[in-house]
């Protein structure tokens, strides 16, 4: 349950990071809705009051008050049975009593200068309230009353400020905080849940049978089997290794009989049954070694499937498209890192078992012509310019369908780790007996100190890693296919500058080269 742990524990801490983020957005976000709402409750009593003074200026023959008046009994009778408060004011006082507080005065400086409102968050003590003013200007009927002061129609005659009180706005955005943050930990203590149990049985449980079936075969039981049915890719890797063991199981038959058939050669015997048990070795340290790098590599594509599988089923998000589509090609994604995972382990496999090579004089520029037709889409899609000249047709012998790989993955690299407009430059050499080919490019390129490892297996640069995916295996592959035609892969980088990868090649048949 160790990896189960881990995932949970990783989980928790993005989603604390991610929880006091939001919380902290929400919390500002509430704020700026909880001044909204006191805004537009403060615009609507405002327009209510200039409505009222209107109607009174207008009826001014059946009310007896000035709409001064009404304004400041209006304010009185608020006061005392509602929880706002309104008043009126000036800097050409008629009644000393409305005489403006501060907030009053700054917000009258702003009117003159053509603001159209003033709102200020206060606070009282341990009560927060929400000041909003709007300026009032002289009409017609105010003229009625205020003709002796000398105002023309338009002139800036005073405002009304109004005070609201926030206590049960916020009590409102408290209760539903505390909704919110209950609903989210019982979901997300829900999904470690699902996603622990999912984890156990599609990846744990067939692992740890994986991991028994090595350690019996490790212990020389070569008939021991993993026979999963998991019908994905831990089912094709355990056939694999099923494969692998019927395989040592029957060399192991074949040196019993040759030991019967040999047993007047002894010295002859052992020394063949040395070797036999060199390559049982190296094959069993090889299973071993790989189950153990896939292990590893295959936790990163199976969480991501999980973590999105578990995304689409929920109901918040089926009727989702950009969630949904953003979910099926992540796991696409991952399903086909795995994919090339295991294919890039089965050619490692049948490159380690003596695999034959098939050499012919080849054109490798021909071959490289051929191999980046297979690319144009790439490159245009990333505007990759590529700056090569072919060199005059030179034979060398080489394993053809092997040495494409070699191309394809020289030049997917080039194209993978590139900028965007970056650049590839492909150089042919021919000295003396050997045959050079040379891809450089633009891109964050690899430390130097880490060239020598970058052809081991499931090795990845530390700059690179995180951001672009891969399985560690293509370059050791490389190595490998140039090793067997005699060649030599050479590897030189500098970080955010260029990465040049070069293999020299004999251009006469070597019988050396022929069996690895």
């Amino acid at each position: 349950m160790k990896l189960t742990f881990k995932i949970a524990l990783l989980m928790s801490i993005i989603f604390l990071v991610l929880f006091l983020l939001g919380g902290t957005i929400i919390h500002r976000h509430q704020n700026k809705i909880l001044l909204e709402q006191a805004r537009v409750q403060a615009e609507a009593l405002f327009r209510m009051l200039v409505i009222t003074r209107q109607w009174v200026s207008d009826n001014s023959d059946v009310v007896s008050l000035v709409p001064a008046e009404v304004t400041k009994e209006l304010s009185l009778y608020a006061d005392e049975i509602e929880n706002f408060k309104f008043h009126i004011t000036s800097d050409q006082l008629v009644n000393p009593e409305n005489a403006p507080d501060d907030f009053e005065k700054r917000a009258m400086a702003l009117f003159k200068k053509g603001a159209e409102n003033y709102s200020e968050w206060t606070e009282e003590g341990d009560s927060s309230f929400f000041r909003y003013m709007a300026p009032l200007y002289v009409n017609q009927s105010c003229l009625q009353c205020h003709d002796y002061q000398g105002y023309e129609i338009g002139d800036f005659r005073g405002g009304i400020s109004i005070q609201i009180p926030l206590s049960d706005l916020k009590s409102a955005f408290y209760s539903n905080n505390i909704f919110f943050l209950s609903s989210t930990v019982v979901m997300y203590l829900a999904m470690i849940l699902g996603i622990s149990l999912l984890l156990y049985v599609l990846v744990l449980k067939p692992l740890r049978r994986m991991k028994e079936t090595v350690t019996l075969i490790a212990e020389g039981d070569y008939k021991a089997r993993m026979a999963l049915q998991t019908r994905d890719e831990l089912e094709d890797l355990s056939v694999v290794f099923d494969n692998m063991s019927t395989t040592i199981l029957k060399n192991e038959d074949t040196l019993k009989s040759e030991l019967a058939k040999l047993s007047g050669q002894y010295d002859d015997v052992l020394k063949d049954l040395r070797l036999k048990n060199q390559q049982l070795e190296s094959v069993s340290h090889f299973k071993s070694s790989i189950l153990d790098s896939i292990s590893h590599e295959v936790r990163t594509p199976m969480t991501k499937i999980l973590s999105y599988a578990e995304i689409m089923e929920k109901p918040q998000f089926l009727q989702d498209q950009s969630i949904q589509e953003q979910s099926i090609a992540v796991i696409k994604r991952s399903i086909r890192q795995l994919r090339d995972l295991f294919n890039n382990v089965l050619t490692l496999n049948r490159l380690d078992h003596a695999h034959e090579l098939q050499t012919t004089a080849c054109d490798p520029g021909q071959l490289l012509e051929e191999q980046l037709s297979h690319f144009n889409n790439d490159l245009e899609n990333q505007k990759i310019s590529i700056e090569w000249a072919p060199a005059e047709p030179v034979q060398v012998p080489l394993d053809e369908n092997l040495f494409k790989y070699v191309l394809t993955n020289l030049i997917s690299n080039a194209i993978k780790y590139n900028y965007p407009e970056g650049i590839i430059r492909i150089e042919e050499h021919l000295k003396r007996d050997r045959y050079c080919l040379t891809f450089w490019n633009t891109g964050p390129g690899i430390p130097q100190e880490e060239c020598p490892n970058l052809a081991d297996r499931f090795f990845r640069g530390s700059n690179v890693k995180k951001e672009y995916p891969g399985t560690g295996l293509g370059l050791s592959i490389v190595k490998r296919i140039v090793e067997m035609h005699k060649g030599t892969l050479y590897i030189q980088s500098e970080v955010e500058r260029y990465a040049e990868f070069k293999i020299c090649l004999p251009t006469e048949a070597d019988e050396r080269a022929t069996q690895v």
